[in-house]
C-alpha cells in the first residue's frame, strides 16, 4: 500500500464538463462513483484517467 497517497490525498475540482456543473472529488486509493444515469460519472472517470496518464 502506498503510504504517500494516504498522507497527501488528491482533490479534483471540475466545472462545466459534460453534464457536470460543479464537482469536488477527494480521490482515495479506491474511489467509487454512484448515482443516477446521465449525471456525469463516466465523464468524470474518463477525465481522471486522462489526467493520470498525462501527469503520473
Amino acid at each position: 500500500m502506498d503510504t504517500n497517497a494516504e498522507q497527501n490525498p488528491l482533490e479534483i475540482e471540475v466545472s462545466d464538463y459534460g453534464p457536470i456543473i460543479n464537482a469536488k472529488i477527494d480521490m482515495r486509493p479506491l474511489t467509487v462513483f454512484i448515482g443516477p444515469s446521465n449525471t456525469g460519472k463516466s465523464y468524470l472517470a474518463i477525465l481522471i484517467y486522462a489526467l493520470q496518464r498525462v501527469f503520473l
